[in-house]
């Protein structure tokens, strides 16, 4: 292995490490197969319709950072327009992933979701 594949491989086990730690899991679906498990960090929200109650709009998105992991990537890679996360687990938040790309050392994805269903007040 080459000093850069060693320092990526470094680079993603310590952001797995951190995560387990400290993040948070989602559960990915693609094309309706069997979901796995992840830990990713959510990242911030970027609502696009407006909150006047606080509570979460439909519409708003997030990018989600993903370091390799046992599940991740997808061997045949991540379906833009067809995989979906579950996020937070403990609720109904479905979350479309709309683009991705690797992160500048390679150690991992920052996936572009946007939400699809479910609010704060509940699944529709």
């Amino acid at each position: 292995m080459s000093t850069r594949t060693d320092l990526r491989d470094s680079t993603a086990q310590v952001a797995l490490d951190l995560l387990k730690a400290f993040g948070e899991q989602a559960y990915l679906s693609d094309h309706g197969g069997a979901s796995v498990t992840l830990w990713i960090d959510p990242g911030d929200e970027n609502k696009g319709e407006s909150d006047m109650l606080s509570v979460e709009a439909e519409g708003a998105e997030r990018t989600f950072f993903i370091p390799k992991q046992t599940s991740f990537p997808p061997p045949n890679g991540l379906q833009v327009h067809g995989a979906e996360f579950t996020w937070p687990t403990t609720a109904s938040y479905k979350w479309q992933v709309i683009g991705y790309t690797a992160d500048s050392t390679g150690a991992g994805y920052l996936v572009r979701v946007r939400r699809t269903q479910g609010t704060a007040l509940g699944s529709r």
